[in-house]
């Protein structure tokens, strides 16, 4: 298997992940970046040579003993503006990090830097440079403590259209050159959003349409309730995990003028909360017409389920 370009690493959240990736980087490109870990993986990557992994709390830390790498301290950043916010379940606050370098001193462990993550596709720049301060501040008592900071990984869940994240990167830079300016820092990042979103697009098939009911009235016509070949425990895992509102376009070329309606769209299986959403814009659509839904590419097939004994969509690749 070809190596790939040795400015891309992976981060990883498991041992199956760490092995996936070895066959494809070097082990020193991979950071182990799953803030809670089994003290069993900790072992078994620390045997493989992964040079990095993080850490938020005095009881990680203490889970680390014996790690010969180094180690990122996550910071808890705020998160506001996003989709998934991850400061209620990850994250140091500055107030923790004397006790952490205590800790990391008395156990021989080397920490190295701060990672953090503003939440999933996070509506806010200014988040991102909230936090690299908030890392100025960190790197600040690390020196106290006898500490250098020579890594900050920036998390990921970047918006996927190229716009917001030039937006995004720009402020990013800006704050890097204000806070780190003179230091020789490696600033890192996990873009998987960002380049997983706009590599799928999903087609699937309406299976059924009936009136809803009750009737809701929309300009004196019906609202109808369809059902697709799709669901959310597969694909379309994507809406309660990850919140999204994917897009529906049906192929059917237009007869006339249509205007999108309000639709209740239905996943395949039996149970009765498996509905897409209860007000999808969508023009009329028949049973045995394809819907088009792009951008499927994040947290769709990998979170999927075959429940009720519905397969996985079959996956054709094209290639440019």
């Amino acid at each position: 298997m070809t190596e790939l370009h040795p400015t891309i690493g992976f981060d990883c959240a498991s041992r199956r992940e760490i092995f996936e990736a070895l066959p494809l980087v070097t082990p020193n490109r991979i950071i182990y970046a799953q803030p809670c870990k089994k003290t069993d993986d900790i072992k078994v990557a620390n045997t493989q040579g992964i040079p990095l992994s993080v850490v938020d709390s005095v009881e990680e830390t203490e889970k680390m003993i014996g790690w010969t790498g180094g180690i990122l301290i996550r910071l808890l950043v705020e998160d506001k503006g996003s989709k998934q916010p991850f400061g209620k379940k990850f994250g140091a606050p500055l107030q923790w990090l004397p006790k952490i370098y205590d800790t990391a001193r008395a156990l021989k462990l080397n920490l190295t830097g701060f990672s953090f993550h503003v939440g999933s596709e996070c509506q806010n720049p200014e988040q991102y440079a909230n936090a690299i301060a908030q890392c100025k501040k960190a790197a600040t008592i690390a020196k106290h403590h006898g500490f250098d900071t020579t890594t900050i990984d920036i998390g990921g869940g970047f918006l996927a259209d190229a716009e917001s994240f030039k937006t995004v990167a720009a402020t990013i830079n800006s704050a890097r050159k204000e806070h780190f300016n003179d230091h020789k820092i490696q600033f890192i990042a996990e873009p998987g959003r960002f380049l997983a979103a706009p590599t799928h697009t999903l087609y699937t098939t309406v299976i059924g349409k009936k009136p809803a009911y009750p009737e809701p009235k929309y300009d004196s016509e019906p609202m109808w309730r369809i059902t697709i070949d799709e669901s959310v425990y597969g694909s379309f895992s994507n809406i309660p995990f990850d919140h999204q509102t994917p897009t529906l376009e049906r192929l059917r070329p237009k007869k006339q003028v249509e205007n999108q309606r309000p639709t209740i769209v239905f996943g395949r299986t039996c149970d009765s909360g498996d509905c897409l959403g209860e007000d999808i814009p969508l023009v009329d659509v028949e049973v045995g017409d394809i819907l088009k839904v792009p951008n499927m590419g994040a947290y769709t097939t990998v979170t999927a389920s075959e429940f009720n004994g519905f397969p996985k969509p079959e996956r054709i690749y094209e290639l440019h």
